[in-house]
């Protein structure tokens, strides 16, 4: 009966330990204070655009745009918002054993994120990086260039060559195709060898232009945008903040709308340093609004749909939640257009893009099962959005009724037992009283009388 008692104060126990099961446990980070744990950090897209400039006149300090590309990249996220602290120490569980437990970073975001118990209680969560990039060759446009006193000496330089090396290759061209189609009307080996020989001329030729090109007279800016939301004051009666989005460009942020954002970019001043003198009138200190008209592109961001107002209640300072936190990414579009009607052929069209900093912040539990078997396998894919859930339970019940009929058997057994050795004590006792009866009976007995002789 003792041992019955002592078998529900030990389930009961369970029980109540069941509410400790090992969880990966994470909350807010604030750099501000000293925090144990591992710090990760949600992802966000950056857009990168390059323009290419050149160099094609002194005269009005004619700089045209010649190239544009658009790309993409993840990147972690410097809203303070967006960083957490795993905490390693929630891993421990009173009842039976944690196996290895992994959490991998990868560039500051969290990758993966792994428990394994030894009593099948385990939850296990993997999140996948990697950058997305989307890139359009910019185009060339054709002009004139022209030479005037408005440039540095090395520009002035440039310029001459480039006109130099533009000529060659016109002439060459020409000698060439004269030269082919005399070789096609009459073939001879003299034309044969001539037609190589300026073949051969053209290429390096073309080669030297190229390299006076784009090692003298071009000049390239990349351009870093961050799609942000901007949480502005909510309107009278509201609780939740009203998010817009912003872009965010070289230090410079467009104004905050619903659902869209537009920016104009321009290249700093300094860019072309190089090839426009100080006291130039359209120099770097005193350059026309015309002049970088010329050189501008406008950046259109479109959200679809609109970042939600909706965001997961974070937990209070200081406490830890049973789970890690993440973003349902929103998509949206990103189109680049060229300021001046010269470069128009550049423009890029509106391109698809995950933007996951936009997004509603979520929470995803991960805790092990309080009694039985649990597995939990979650798929992130690079932006940060579930792409596959995997739930497995072994079935707590049937497990809490098997072990309990186990533990039955085996005390019924120690009671069967204990009952046999008490058996076999009072039949020794038994023996004891009857002996020792036959020995007093024999003592209180008188002693035989010897017979008369």
């Amino acid at each position: 009966m003792i041992r019955w008692r002592s078998l529900a104060s030990v389930l009961a126990l369970c029980v109540l330990a069941s509410g400790c099961a090992a969880a990966i446990a994470s909350r807010t980070y604030t750099p501000a204070s000293a925090q144990d744990g591992i710090v990760y950090r949600l992802p966000e897209t950056q857009l990168v655009i390059t323009a290419t400039y050149e160099l094609r006149s002194c005269s009005a300090a004619e700089i045209r745009l010649v190239g544009l590309s658009l790309g993409s990249r993840l990147a972690p996220s410097d809203d303070p918002a967006d960083a957490f602290v795993i905490d390693p120490e929630a891993l421990h569980t009173p009842l039976g054993s944690v196996g290895p437990a992994r959490v991998e970073l990868r560039n500051h975001m969290l990758a993966s994120v792994g428990i394994t118990t030894t009593s099948d209680v385990g939850a296990l969560i993997s999140l996948a990086a990697k950058t997305v990039s989307i890139l359009r060759p910019g185009m060339a446009v054709g002009g004139a260039a022209a030479n005037d006193g408005h440039c540095t000496e090395a520009a002035v330089t440039a310029l001459t060559r480039m006109e130099t090396a533009k000529s060659t290759v016109e002439t060459l061209e020409r000698h060439l195709a004269t030269a082919d189609a005399q070789f096609r009307t009459a073939p001879s080996e003299d034309l044969e060898r001539l037609v190589t020989r300026l073949d051969a001329q053209l290429a390096a030729a073309r080669a030297a232009q190229t390299q006076i090109r784009d090692g003298q007279l071009r000049r390239t800016v990349q351009f870093i945008c961050t799609p942000e939301v901007i949480r502005t004051p909510p309107p009278s009666g509201e609780v939740r903040p009203n998010p817009a989005i912003a872009l965010a460009c070289n230090g410079r942020t467009s104004p905050a709308q619903a659902s869209a954002a537009s920016l104009a970019l321009r290249p700093d001043r300094s860019t072309f340093a190089v090839w426009l003198l100080p006291t130039a009138p359209n120099a770097t200190t005193a350059l026309t609004d015309a002049f970088w008209e010329m050189t501008a592109i406008s950046v259109q961001l479109r959200a679809t749909p609109a970042p939600s107002s909706g965001f997961a209640a974070l937990p209070a300072s200081g406490r830890w939640s049973d789970g890690v936190y993440y973003r349902r990414p929103v998509s949206g579009s990103v189109a680049v257009t060229p300021s001046h009607p010269n470069a128009s052929t550049l423009a890029i069209d509106p391109t698809p893009v995950s933007l996951p900093q936009l997004g509603q912040l979520a929470f995803l539990q991960m805790r092990g099962a309080r009694i039985g078997g649990r597995s939990i396998a979650v798929a992130f894919d690079e932006t940060g959005a579930i792409r596959t859930y995997e739930y497995t339970s072994s079935g707590a019940a049937r497990e809490v009724m098997t072990a309990v009929a186990d533990s039955a058997g085996q005390l019924e057994t120690d009671e069967l037992s204990d009952l046999q050795r008490e058996i076999d004590l009072l039949n020794r006792r038994r023996e004891l009283i009857e002996a020792q009866e036959n020995l007093d009976e024999a003592l209180s007995d008188d002693p035989p009388t010897e017979p008369t002789p």
